[in-house]
């Protein structure tokens, strides 16, 4: 576990140390991205290895009905995905798609998974969301396009959906009743 609650603390890390120490943030240029995107990389690199490599302790059992809230949740984490990307008038309105897909994610796994190392991962990525989405409560995306851009966005979400369902069925278990 020692693992996976390092990389969330370099996931933390790497997208927080911004607002926390602006001042050496911005007096490093460019090399602060790309030494942000290498601590994050790291932090999600130790996260998987982590969570893949803890014990197993149930601390819940996961309702009946969890499995098909995950499929939904995931299908709107997706989309929120591809909207963000999309820049449309409706991820706009979102405001911050990518953190909303990762609250999403988040509060997916957990109806799914009862276990400790479920609660540290997809817990602690989900506070992380929840807490950048508050720092930036006046922020958001600009809009660029309209509703063809939303419906880029859309598509592309549930493609990315299609993807990431088979790829963990591969690598994990499935998420889809077989």
């Amino acid at each position: 576990m020692i693992k996976l609650v390092a990389g969330l603390v370099l996931w933390w890390g790497g997208h927080q140390w911004k607002r926390l120490l602006p001042g050496l943030h911005r007096s490093m240029g460019l090399a602060a991205k790309g030494g942000s995107a290498i601590v994050i990389l790291a932090g999600l690199v130790l996260m998987v290895a982590g969570y893949r490599a803890s014990p197993f302790a149930q601390l819940w059992e996961p309702p009946a009905w969890g499995r098909h809230a995950n499929n939904l949740l995931m299908l709107l984490a997706m989309i929120a995905v591809g909207l963000a990307h999309s820049k449309g008038a409706f991820a706009a309105r979102i405001r911050h798609p990518l953190l909303t897909a990762a609250l999403l994610w988040s509060l997916a796994h957990l109806l799914v998974r009862g276990d400790l190392a479920a609660l540290i991962l997809f817990g602690g990525v989900g506070l992380w969301a929840l807490v950048e989405r508050l720092s930036l409560a006046g922020e958001g995306i600009a809009a660029k396009g309209g509703t063809k851009r939303d419906l880029v966005g859309i598509l592309a979400g549930v493609v990315l959906y299609g993807i990431v369902g088979y790829v963990h069925g591969i690598i994990g278990p499935s998420p889809f009743p077989g």
